[in-house]
């Protein structure tokens, strides 16, 4: 077999070596994206845990964003987020809540009820 002109044991060793450290960098980085998932993993469920321990409260008023408050509330899968979730209606504003109990009738393990004043 013959060998190319200029092809020395010391250039294919320099190749070699840049290869494996290639490999090398490549194994890195992906440890260290496996690391960092991780963590960010880890931080989304710490900060899941703490909404549980929170109640939030949604007020609907009669200036006609009833659909799109509900709308942005269920893409936010707010139930599952929140413990406790409390909606404040206007006393006069029956259309908001026919249309809030309309809206979470069709959901499942959702209780809805009046208090009145």
């Amino acid at each position: 077999m013959e060998v190319s002109p200029g092809v020395t044991t010391s250039w294919v060793l320099s190749k070699l070596s840049q290869i494996i450290i290639a490999f090398y960098l490549i194994q890195l980085i992906r440890v260290f994206n496996f690391y960092i998932q991780e963590k960010v993993n880890a931080n989304e469920t710490d900060k899941l845990i703490k909404l549980k321990q929170k109640v939030i409260m949604v007020i609907f008023g009669s200036g006609g964003h009833t659909t799109e408050m509900l709308l942005m509330l269920k893409g936010d899968n707010i139930f599952e987020k929140y413990e406790h979730v409390h909606f404040v209606v206007g006393h006069s504003d029956t259309w908001s809540l026919k249309k809030i109990t309309d809206f979470y009738d069709s959901c499942e393990g959702i209780d809805l009820m009046e208090q009145a004043q």
